[in-house]
C-alpha cells in the first residue's frame, strides 16, 4: 500500500479522514484535492500485474475502516468487490457516475476512464460531494482545490486537442485496448490490438494479419508489459514500439500523468508520420 499525503491533525485532536483509493491515477487526483486535510493510500500496487493482486487481511481492514474508498469498478479491480460489498462508509465507484465519455471500441468498454481529463472533471465534481460530506470543516479548502485542479485538466485538454489534430490520420496499433478515452478524445486511429488483455496470448493467425500492415510504423504498448509478440511484430513491421505508462508509475499529478501519456504517444505518431 502506497501512502501520497501525510496524516494530518487538527488543533482539536481530530485526524483528517482517511480515502483509500484503488489505483495510482485516483490517488494522485484525490490527493491534490484534500492536500494536506487528509490521508490518501493507493491500495494496490501501481505496476501492470494489479490484475493479479490478492487482498490481504490488512487491506480488508482498512477497507473497512476508511472514511471514503474510490475504485473505478469490478471491470478493472474485481478483487476488491467483496470487501466493498461488506462496507459501512461511503464508496464512490467512478465507472458509474453517469455524465463519463465512455470509449467503447470494439464493442468493449475500456475502463481506464482517467485517459480523458473531462472523465477527471466529472470525477472531481462527484468527488467534492463525498469529501464535504465526510470533511465539512474542510470545504472551502477542497472546493479551491478542486476548481485549480480543474482549470489544469481543462487547459491540457485544450492543449492535446490541438497538439494531436496533425496526427489523427496516421495509424497505429496497440498491445492491447487500454487507452482508448485517450485515442477516441483526441481522434486517433487505432487500427488494431494485439490482444485483448495481457494474460491471453494472441492467436497465430491475428498477428500474421498484423504483420501484413504494412502502413503501420507505431505500436503503443504498456510500461513494463511488453511481451515478445509484440516486439517480434514491431521487428517485423519495422515500427516503433513505445511504453506509455497509464498508471503514472512514477507521476506526481493526475495532469501530468496524461501529459506524459500524449508525449509517448506524440513521439511514437510522429516518428511514424515521417518514416
Amino acid at each position: 500500500m502506497i501512502l501520497i499525503a501525510p496524516v494530518h491533525v487538527h488543533a482539536q485532536g481530530t485526524p483528517s479522514p482517511l480515502i483509500i483509493t484503488s489505483l495510482q491515477p485516483l490517488g494522485l487526483i484525490v490527493s491534490e484535492i484534500v492536500g494536506d486535510h487528509g490521508q490518501v493510500k493507493v491500495l494496490l500496487p501501481s505496476e501492470t500485474v494489479f490484475h493479479d493482486y490478492r487482498l490481504t487481511a490488512a487491506d480488508r481492514a482498512v477497507l473497512s475502516s476508511a472514511s471514503l474508498v474510490l475504485w473505478v469498478g469490478e471491470a478493472l479491480e474485481p478483487m476488491l468487490a467483496d470487501s466493498l460489498k461488506q462496507r459501512l462508509g461511503p464508496t464512490l465507484t467512478a465507472s458509474k457516475l453517469k455524465h463519463l465519455h465512455w470509449s467503447g471500441d470494439f464493442g468493449h468498454r475500456t475502463p481506464l476512464l482517467w485517459l480523458n481529463p473531462l472523465n477527471n472533471i466529472e470525477l472531481i465534481d462527484q468527488l467534492i460531494i463525498e469529501l464535504v460530506a465526510i470533511a465539512p470543516q474542510h470545504k472551502r479548502y477542497y472546493l479551491a482545490n478542486a476548481q485549480l485542479l480543474v482549470r489544469e485538466l481543462q487547459q491540457l485538454d485544450l492543449s492535446l486537442a490541438s497538439r494531436m489534430k496533425p496526427l489523427q490520420s496516421v495509424p497505429f496499433i496497440v498491445t492491447h485496448p487500454i487507452y482508448h478515452h485517450f485515442l477516441q478524445r483526441y481522434g486517433l486511429q487505432q487500427l488494431a490490438y494485439i490482444t485483448q488483455t495481457p494474460q491471453h496470448p494472441p492467436k497465430t493467425e491475428h498477428i500474421v494479419k498484423l504483420s501484413q500492415l504494412n502502413n503501420v510504423r507505431c505500436i503503443l504498448g504498456a510500461e513494463g508489459g511488453d511481451g515478445a509478440v509484440a516486439q517480434k511484430l514491431a521487428q517485423d513491421l519495422g515500427a516503433d514500439l513505445v511504453s506509455v505508462d497509464v498508471l503514472g508509475i512514477t507521476q506526481r499529478s493526475i495532469v501530468g500523468l496524461i501529459e506524459d501519456v500524449a508525449k509517448s504517444v506524440e513521439k511514437c505518431l510522429v516518428r511514424a508520420q515521417t518514416s
